[in-house]
């Protein structure tokens, strides 16, 4: 299918493209026509398919990457689906999910019976091209057109082939703007070593040209529907379930001083040590945590955390300290300090929904007041330093909140819930999926109890970390079946006798 369009418009050499005026797109051309026959030579980059096709639930969308490329995913960004590489055979494959505000078009006729549509900015194809020229503006465009391409061939797909020289190396860049409406695309980003050649006498720049079309006659789209209905339904209870978390509920699910051994493979690797207590904090009361982890996964590799969480009762305000101190391979140890906080505030906006004029003032809008949820996170690793800020949902978890989430949960029947967290390893507010499951045997560390396990796991598709509670609510522990990391609540004694030299005692706030 899309891979003989490809093929043909590459050696025909009609890939090569005037840049186009500032007014507008270029006119589109099919790139369908021409048949000349193919360069000599052997191209050195291997052109073939994985044997295993991608998926991406939370994105909504599978397709069969190149072969060899080592995959990266930041598990829950549903915007960064996935990225594959091989620096060996110099290339790399980003795949993005792009949703826009408003619909916007891959392409905009230059119609003259259209005098009143704005043009200036043309499409979403000539966007993304215009793009790159101002990054590259020596960028010699090859293709820019639309295509159908898709596992069944009813895509509607934007084509973008560019080579620059990007310092000393040639980059033969293709883009795929995959429509699923015009207010979603998924843009494939195949970028690979290349030459000056004429693109009709490189067999290296033919056979990226014929992989790269391969892989664009597996993608499919995914439905969605049973997924957000999901969604929608575990938001509905997760509504239900905060307006219900009062300040009583919130002090009866303190532990006050707690122990942990932490345990890999069934073997204790290191100590967590909890405080819980309700406080008054910069005039606001709430909950405060304490924490301090000091595990050692691997023989003389030992990583300690502090960490400082509040919440007041209404959260609306919260705020977070993390400290982790890790062995360096040259400067002794590295800390990463992360200081967050939350804060609700109002604001007027325009009300869409509404038709009432202000009998005063005629002329203005009418507004209304909202609540924001407004996060700022400041983070310090190896000296580098960053600030990030986002808006958060109404189900925005805070980070207290979240330590204490699977005891605020209600245990008598199964049900399932959606929040929003800040996640300090990807750096990102995430979707956290709860479910409270049935009580049934365990095994923690070794031994066999019977709990009610609680599954949550950041992302639709992430790793799930079982929590494990009595029917009463009494916190039990935990364990990741990835990573086989447990957790279990225990005596102090009870660490003495494993580590003798544990520190035990309380956290100090930061």
């Amino acid at each position: 299918m899309v891979r003989a369009i490809l093929a043909l418009a590459m050696v025909a050499g009609v890939w090569v493209w005037p840049s186009g005026g500032a007014s507008g797109p270029p006119p589109m051309k099919s790139g369908l026509d021409g048949n000349a026959p193919a360069a000599a030579g052997p191209a050195t980059r291997p052109a073939r398919l994985a044997a295993e096709r991608f998926e991406a639930k939370l994105a909504g969308i599978a397709f069969t990457p190149p072969e060899g490329g080592e995959m990266t995913r930041r598990r829950g960004i549903v915007e960064d689906v996935v990225r594959f590489a091989n620096e060996r055979q110099g290339w790399t494959l980003q795949v993005t999910r792009m949703t826009l505000r408003s619909p916007q078009k891959l392409v905009i006729p230059d119609d003259p019976v259209t005098p009143n549509l704005d043009e200036s900015q043309g499409g979403l194809l000539w966007q993304v091209k215009s793009r790159l020229l101002a990054e590259f503006s020596a960028a010699q465009v090859l293709r820019e057109d639309l295509i159908r391409a898709g596992k069944d061939g009813t895509l509607t797909i934007g084509m973008l082939v560019c080579r620059y020289h990007d310092g000393r190396q040639v980059t033969l860049r293709q883009q795929a703007l995959v429509q699923a409406n015009e207010q979603l695309y998924y843009v494939f980003d195949y970028q690979t070593t290349s030459s000056d050649r004429d693109p009709a006498e490189d067999p290296q720049i033919r056979a990226d040209a014929e992989l790269f079309a391969r892989m664009l006659d597996t993608v499919e789209l995914l439905d969605l529907t049973k997924q957000t209905e999901d969604a929608n339904e575990r938001l509905y209870r997760t509504r239900a379930l905060l307006v219900n978390i009062t300040r009583q509920k919130m002090e009866q699910c303190l532990a006050g001083d707690q122990y942990l051994l932490v345990y890999m493979d069934n073997k204790p690797i290191g100590v967590q040590v909890n405080y819980e207590e309700p406080v008054s904090r910069d005039g606001r009361d709430g909950v405060l945590i304490l924490q301090r982890t000091l595990v050692e996964p691997q023989p003389g590799k030992p990583l300690l955390t502090r960490s400082d969480l509040f919440v007041s009762f209404d959260r609306k305000y919260e705020s977070w300290t993390t400290t982790t101190a890790v062995p360096g391979a040259e400067a002794g140890i590295v800390v990463m300090r992360e200081l967050g906080f939350m804060r609700m505030t109002t604001r007027r906006v325009l009300d869409r929904t509404s038709g009432a004029v202000d009998p005063r003032d005629p002329k203005q809008p009418p507004m209304k007041l909202v609540e924001l949820r407004e996060l700022t996170v400041d983070r310090e690793t190896g000296g580098a330093r960053r600030k990030i800020e986002r808006e958060l949902p109404p189900y925005h978890l805070p980070a207290a909140m979240g330590h204490l989430l699977p005891r605020l949960v209600p245990l008598a029947e199964r049900k399932t819930y959606l929040f929003a967290s800040w996640v300090a390893g990807e750096a990102e507010v995430m979707r956290r999926y709860v479910d409270v499951g049935e009580e049934r045997e365990v095994n923690i560390a070794g031994e066999r109890r019977r709990a009610v396990v609680v599954e949550d796991r950041i992302g639709l598709e992430g790793s799930v970390v079982e929590h494990y509670l009595t029917p009463q609510g009494r916190y039990l522990g935990s364990y990741t079946p990835q990573t086989k990391m447990a957790t279990v609540v225990v005596e102090a004694q009870d660490i003495r006798r494993v580590f003798p030299q544990a520190d035990l005692e309380r956290p100090r706030p930061q």
